[in-house]
């Protein structure tokens, strides 16, 4: 009995200070054509390498929900509507309602109290629940996600690509006023600006043509599949309890920004918390300054057009923060105010923002055409 309790605690002590050893390291996910979807903090122990459930849900699931039991060291996922039960320590996995088992080379561990993953869950397991294959390179660090049914277009070779995202729809009206939908609404300008762009060389494509529900990681995925796409622009109507708020909004994803109105420092007023951010998602921190760049030329059609001052902000936006291209959020009136909800009902409005929005998009265009043929002077000076 007291060997048995010896080995035991011998047992405890190796895996305790595995864990106490683990390597810290960060890989970078990234998807068919590997560009960065994200990079995130794993953990290099036990000869593999852990994820936390944070990189799953990102990646793969945003809807995810998970239910740790300490007690029993019991976790369950619900994944793509399956239920994944594991046991931290133990090798193997039940999925529901199939009822198949599953054993992987490593168990889940926990870590700072926190469930990791092995790499092989990933690249075993995900390919079964999603139209995903995932593959890891442990020497470049960099797991790779391919979606199985990924089409690709091929557009003219002077065909400019652009993704009109229309906010809500379906179930979710968004803002209302007066019997006034938002989400109605939108859907009226996308398709003026689609009708708009027949005769110009650009290609406008909508997260949505009709009056459907969408969430999030479905415009997501939607925009990140369109592999063309060069720019993307989320139309939205606001609301306020004030009044007197009123005006065109610009928005651009800033992760480390607080609430901040363009003309400020954003180094300077920027708060971060990324010494306990275990995932970072850089897709929208890469394309910063291009989203930047593109919010400026929406900013100067609608003032030009519309004759009134349009403020840029930067935020946290959850909406687009996971948009693998510049991006931007664009609010085109207040239903709260009188004035704008009045212009919102016209049909003069809706054809002014319309011509703005493709002559900033055209804007945008011959912005990174002369940035390529710069790079094109530079690679051939070299």
């Amino acid at each position: 009995m007291v060997i048995r309790v010896i080995q035991l605690l011998v047992a405890l002590l190796l895996f305790a200070g595995d864990l106490y050893f683990a390597q810290a390291q960060s890989i970078n996910i990234v998807d068919e054509n590997g560009k960065l979807i994200v990079r995130t903090d794993a953990l290099l122990t036990g000869g593999t390498t852990y994820l936390s459930i944070e990189a799953l849900r990102l990646v793969f699931d945003a809807d995810l929900t998970q239910k740790y039991t300490p007690l029993t060291k019991k976790l369950i996922l619900i994944l793509g509507g399956r239920q994944i039960r594991l046991r931290i320590n133990v090798n193997s996995i039940r999925i529901e309602p199939s009822g198949q088992n599953v054993s992987l080379p490593y168990p889940p561990l926990l870590f700072k109290r926190k469930p990791f993953l092995p790499i092989e869950f990933f690249t075993h397991l995900i390919p079964q629940i999603y139209e995903f294959d995932v593959s890891y390179n442990a020497t470049l660090r960099r797991m790779q996600v391919i979606e199985k049914s990924s089409q690709f277009t091929d557009n003219g070779p002077d065909e400019f690509t652009a993704v009109i995202d229309l906010g809500h729809g379906g179930k979710d009206t968004g803002c209302y006023q007066d019997s006034i939908l938002e989400k109605d609404l939108v859907l009226r300008l996308a398709e003026r600006i689609q009708m708009e762009s027949s005769d110009k060389a650009m290609k406008i494509l909508l997260t949505r043509d009709s009056d459907t529900t969408l969430y999030a990681k479905d415009r997501i995925r939607f925009a990140n599949r369109k592999k063309e796409a060069k720019l993307f622009i989320s139309v939205h109507c606001n609301m306020s309890f004030s009044p007197k708020r009123k005006g065109i909004e610009v928005y651009v994803n800033n992760a480390r920004s607080n609430l901040l109105k363009i003309g400020s420092n954003p180094d300077k007023n920027s708060v971060t918390n990324d010494q306990f951010a275990l995932l970072k998602p850089l897709s929208q921190d890469h394309f910063l300054e291009s989203s930047r760049r593109l919010a400026a030329v929406l900013k100067s059609r609608f003032e030009n057009i519309l004759g009134q001052k349009v403020s840029v902000f930067e935020l946290p936006l959850n909406m687009i923060q996971n948009i693998y291209m510049p991006a931007v959020l664009v609010e085109v009136g207040y239903l709260s105010n009188p004035v704008d909800l009045k212009r919102l009902k016209g049909a003069q409005f809706f054809s002014q923002i319309s011509v703005a929005i493709l002559q900033a998009i055209e804007d945008y265009q011959e912005i990174l055409m002369a940035e390529n043929n710069l790079d094109s002077i530079g690679t051939e000076v070299r």
